[in-house]
């Protein structure tokens, strides 16, 4: 068991797979006999777990939303995102879409995407997008999907914007997304 805290501390094996050395110390602990030592051996892996768990955390989204959401953003990180939930009953989402028609075109060549995200289906909303020329990401998801970010960032109504920086993170402390792009 030494040996394989010490592997484990030493990142020996398994590139910091921490699924992998739970799943090797629950391999080890049925053939340890001895109540102590198995008592000893659990306690110092739950130690092992919490010096790590920040890392460990960090490195994997920790709901069904955050991974959804994380799959919506990931292929734009290096960007400033800019996400806007809508749907095509909301007036006022159709209004703001037009209005950053010119935005969207003037930044088309800057470090900013505009991700529009909705439940309604690429059938309902092409017509509308194209006959508009509205630019930018257009994300459809399922309802699923929309009440899990609904949950997730805690809103009902839309349009809901979210503004996200360089490395994916959201961020609710600047203004617009010119303070980001001056990060």
């Amino acid at each position: 068991m030494n040996w394989v805290f010490y592997a484990m501390d030493k990142k020996l094996f398994y590139d910091d797979d921490y699924e992998s050395y739970a799943e090797l110390l629950a391999n080890i602990l049925p053939y340890i006999t001895n109540p102590d030592l198995a008592r000893i051996t659990t306690l110092s892996y739950r130690d092992f777990v919490k010096e790590h768990e920040t890392q460990a955390v960090e490195e994997k989204p920790l709901t069904k939303a955050d991974s959804i959401f994380q799959r919506i953003i990931e292929p734009y990180k290096g960007n400033v995102i800019i996400v806007d939930f809508w749907s095509m009953t909301c007036g006022p989402c159709r209004a703001g879409m037009l209005n950053d028609r010119e935005k969207v075109e003037d930044l088309k060549d800057k470090p900013v995407k505009f991700l529009y995200v909705t439940y309604d289906t690429p059938e309902k909303c092409n017509p509308w997008l194209d006959e508009n020329n509205i630019k930018g990401e257009h994300i459809f998801i399922n309802n699923a999907e929309w009440g899990q970010m609904q949950e997730k960032f805690n809103f009902s109504g839309i349009p809901f914007h979210l503004l996200v920086d360089k490395t994916g993170k959201v961020r609710t402390d600047v203004e617009s997304f010119t303070d980001l792009l001056n990060e």
